[in-house]
């Protein structure tokens, strides 16, 4: 668990043993976790192993970003109709970061006029879904399963964004989709 020390920023990250990575729980509107590093090898992504016995790391570096970016935008039927009743899937197109709570990863839900908004986002290229027979999919987590991830793909809109890049798109929703 990493807690603040000082005023200055710093933090200590305290009892913690095994692989573990940094993940960022709930993202302040427009900022994102651009790195974190324990003694300089990345901790963001890739698991860093803390070891077996529990000990305080102080050597740990979080760098956040306040260029975030965002992808936007509706979501339609075949004919062209908002639809509210759908949940949009949005994965990172590098699947290593295929991982529950990754920053590449989120679920949403269009607002009543149809339209969706994933923010917080790092620059990168990421798929996006909407899907409207969710209910298994979204109730049991497997959203986040790599290989449901791996089937989406195929039926999901590329979008590349840049850092503070707003990006919107219309996504249609087939039927049984």
């Amino acid at each position: 668990m990493a807690v603040p020390s000082d005023s200055d920023g710093l933090f200590a990250v305290a009892g913690v043993n095994g692989p573990r990575r940094f993940v960022q729980l709930s993202a302040l509107d427009g900022w994102y976790i651009k790195a974190a590093r324990v003694r300089g090898i990345d901790a963001l992504d890739t698991p860093f192993d803390f070891g077996n016995e529990a000990r305080d790391f102080d050597d740990g570096e979080v760098v956040v970003s306040p260029a975030a970016a965002v992808i936007s935008g509706k979501v339609v039927d075949s004919a062209g109709e908002v639809r509210t009743d759908s949940a949009v899937v949005l994965f990172s197109s590098d699947s290593s970061r295929w991982y529950r709570q990754s920053q590449g990863l989120r679920l949403g839900r269009p607002s009543l006029s149809g339209e969706f908004r994933m923010g917080s986002l790092p620059p990168g290229s990421y798929y996006v879904v909407a899907l409207s027979d969710v209910g298994d999919i979204v109730t049991s987590g497997d959203w986040q399963d790599p290989a449901t991830l791996d089937k989406l793909r195929s039926i999901a809109t590329e979008v590349s964004v840049n850092e503070s890049e707003t990006r919107s798109v219309t996504l249609r929703l087939e039927a049984g989709q």
